[in-house]
């Protein structure tokens, strides 16, 4: 019976040794040969080296897959190399044959070098044969991204709030993955977005802004990765009329039993006055807000009631929603925080023109 290669290898081209631990028959015992090339050519009888893909186009470094089919007329060691079109040379690889047959081997190559390759297999014992050189084209290219940005309209003179309409169209030069934020002039950053690309390509991304403050504004879209870019801003004018006033509650109870309605006020208005309501019939002291620039503030009350409202009382009258307070301690001594149920607290608003 013929020992079979059990663990490990041992090669000096140049002196041509080869050692190899065999095991057979229960028995494990190691062999030191010296081997000699050969020019007979009759042992390996055929090299066959295949590639895939043979062209790529996709993000640098192009990645390409390599294997060789190796035919023995014997039983043996055949020892190997690979050898590239740049004048990369591997290290020697192994492979045995217990019979004679075909065995297939394999090995992988990356570059960022655009342009035609080649890749060949060197059978260097117990023959010295070179393989046919198989050909491939690397036509890699950086992932990159772009956007180009456009807002409607481009000036507004109508009620308070003003509503912008942005997008941008997005392209890329191949395959990938584009993450991108929209950035405002007014320090309002939107949230970071993956978009992904399948092919080279565009598509389109959109963004509505509801502005109470007047002036020129500008907007933009970060490019975050494959690589940082900024698309050129697009300028927007606000010159909306009228006050406007929006005011929202949510409500629920914790596991202390505290009822929490918090409250947000938003408006372009610099003084406001407004005053809870609740269920029980209560109503709390007129209470001001005094706002520096439109934006939204935050009130809350504490009183333990099934629901709870705002009453703005000026500059113009409006009255929240009615937000009902809901249990909100879950039994979960695990858990690091509790999780909350809540009320949903559509926005109601009303407008007053100048």
């Amino acid at each position: 019976m013929r020992p079979l290669l059990a663990t490990s290898l041992v090669i000096l081209i140049g002196g041509g040794i080869l050692a190899v631990a065999l095991t057979g028959c229960g028995k494990t015992r190691t062999i030191t040969e010296t081997l000699q090339p050969t020019a007979k050519g009759d042992v390996v009888s055929k090299v066959k080296v295949s590639v895939y893909p043979p062209s790529y186009e996709g993000e640098c470094p192009g990645q390409f897959s390599f294997g060789a089919e190796i035919t023995m007329s014997d039983s043996g060691a055949v020892i190997y190399r690979w050898e590239s079109s740049d004048g990369t040379r591997s290290d020697p690889g192994f492979v045995w044959f217990a019979a004679p047959g075909t065995k297939t081997v394999g090995t992988s190559w990356s570059s960022a070098a655009p342009g035609s390759h080649w890749q060949r297999l060197h059978v260097m014992l117990p023959d010295d044969l070179v393989s046919d050189k198989v050909g491939f084209v690397n036509r890699c290219a950086p992932f990159t991204a772009w956007a180009i940005a456009h807002v409607s309209p481009a000036s507004y003179g109508g009620s308070c709030p003003a509503t912008f309409s942005l997008s941008a169209q997005i392209s890329t030069n191949g395959p990938g993955q584009v993450h991108y934020q929209w950035e405002g002039s007014d320090g309002h950053n939107g949230p970071q977005v993956t978009l992904p690309f399948d092919r080279a390509g565009t598509q389109t991304v959109t963004l509505s802004r509801s502005l109470l403050s007047h002036g020129s504004f500008t907007e933009r879209v970060h490019i975050l990765a494959p690589r940082d870019t900024l698309s050129p801003a697009v300028s927007f004018t606000n010159a909306c009329e009228g006050v406007v006033m929006q005011a929202t509650v949510e409500g629920w109870i914790d596991c202390d039993g505290i009822y929490l309605f918090n409250g947000q006020i938003t408006t372009n208005a610099g003084t406001v006055t407004y005053q809870w309501e609740h269920s029980d019939g209560f109503t709390s002291p007129v209470e001001t807000l005094n706002f520096s620039a439109p934006g939204t503030q935050a009130v809350m009350s504490t009183r333990p009631t099934d629901w709870a409202r705002l009453h703005v009382l000026t500059p113009i009258d409006v009255t929240s929603n009615e937000a009902v307070a809901q249990y909100d301690c879950w039994p979960c001594w695990y858990c690091e925080q509790p999780a909350r149920t809540k009320t949903s607290a559509p926005q109601i608003g009303r407008r007053a023109r100048h």
